[in-house]
């Protein structure tokens, strides 16, 4: 599956819905009705956004179909949010500490995840440490 994403103008506003539609590969001889999705999707065991919804399509033998649009709810909250980053910062092999700063400062704490902090992986980078290490000001 593979899926496009519209985000609405409603998004974040008045819900967290964005459009998604995706696309089905049937590998089977046989046509296939769909009349319903079910997925979630999520990273280091944080729901980032669900779908659930009957719908009404059919896909040929042998062939990828596009689904018509589809509810994506997503998980716009906060914790959720950051401690997302937080984990893939970790497993860039980026400092955590500016993240981590930034959710003490707004007042926000971490969620559990599943992801195991490994430690901060030496880079080389030709970027001088003073650029490296400068914080951006920004409005919480």
């Amino acid at each position: 599956m593979t899926d496009n994403h519209l985000v609405l103008e409603t998004t974040g506003r008045t819900d967290n819905i964005a459009h998604v539609s995706v696309s089905l590969n049937n590998p089977f001889t046989t046509p296939l009705h769909i009349t319903q999705i079910k997925s979630t999707v999520s990273a280091y065991g944080i729901s980032l956004g669900t779908i659930d919804q009957t719908t009404a399509f059919d896909t040929k033998p042998q062939s990828t179909t596009l689904s018509p649009d589809l509810n994506l709810a997503m998980n716009m909250d906060p914790p959720s949010l950051f401690t997302v980053t937080r984990a893939l910062a970790i497993d860039a092999g980026l400092d955590p500490s500016p993240i981590e700063q930034m959710v003490t400062l707004g007042g926000y704490n971490f969620v559990p995840s599943t992801h195991q902090r490994r430690g901060i992986v030496s880079r080389q980078s030709s970027i001088p440490a003073y650029v490296a290490s400068y914080t951006f000001p920004f409005i919480l």
